[in-house]
C-alpha cells in the first residue's frame, strides 16, 4: 500500500486563505472577489463568473435565483437558503461551479462533504453580487424610468403606484 493511498480516506484539512488586503468586505474584495481555498491539498482559485457566462448560463442561474429570493432578505439566513437553492439545483449549478473553480464536475462530486461545503460556501461569497443585482434590477429599472423623459413622439409613459427612490410621497 502506498502512502497516497494510505492517506486517501485521511481527512484534509480545509482552509480559506485570508486576503493579504485586510477584512473580507473591504472595497477591493469587493471589485476582486475572486478567493482562494486548499481542497484535497491543492490551492484552488473561485472566481466570479464573468459577464459572458453569466449570460449563457441565464437559465440555470435564473432558477437558482428564483429558489433563492424568497430568503434572500434574510441574512441570518443567507448561508443556509443559498446552499439550500444550491442543492435543489444541482445538476444545473454544478458546471458553473466547476467553471469558477476550474475543475471539472466528478472532481467536485469526489470532494469530502466539509470540502465540498467550503467551496459551495466560497463559490456563494465570490459569485453572490450577481444574485444582488438581480434582486435590485426592477427597482433600478423604474427608478432610470422615472428620471427619464416622455418618448420619442410626445407620448408618455405610466407612471406606476409604488414610489420609486428619491420620489417625493
Amino acid at each position: 500500500m502506498t502512502e497516497d493511498s494510505q492517506n486517501a480516506g485521511a481527512k484534509r484539512p480545509v482552509t480559506l486563505q485570508s486576503s493579504v488586503l485586510g477584512p473580507l468586505s473591504s472595497d477591493l474584495e469587493i471589485l476582486f472577489p475572486d478567493r482562494q481555498i486548499t481542497l484535497q491539498g491543492e490551492t484552488i482559485t473561485v472566481r466570479e463568473l464573468n459577464f459572458g457566462e453569466q449570460l449563457r448560463h441565464g437559465a440555470a442561474l435564473a432558477a437558482f435565483a428564483a429558489a433563492f429570493t424568497p430568503v434572500a432578505l434574510v441574512p441570518e439566513d443567507e448561508p443556509t437558503a443559498a446552499l439550500d437553492a444550491l442543492a435543489a439545483h444541482w445538476e444545473s449549478m454544478r458546471p458553473l461551479v466547476a467553471l469558477a473553480c476550474g475543475r471539472d464536475a466528478a472532481w467536485i462530486e469526489a470532494l469530502a462533504p466539509e470540502e465540498g461545503e467550503v467551496l459551495l460556501i466560497v463559490w456563494w461569497s465570490v459569485n453572490q453580487g450577481f444574485f444582488i443585482r438581480r434582486l435590485a434590477r426592477p427597482v433600478l429599472f423604474r427608478v432610470a424610468l422615472s428620471q427619464q423623459g416622455p418618448p420619442p413622439g410626445g407620448g408618455s409613459l405610466p407612471r406606476s403606484s409604488g414610489t420609486g427612490i428619491g420620489e417625493a410621497n
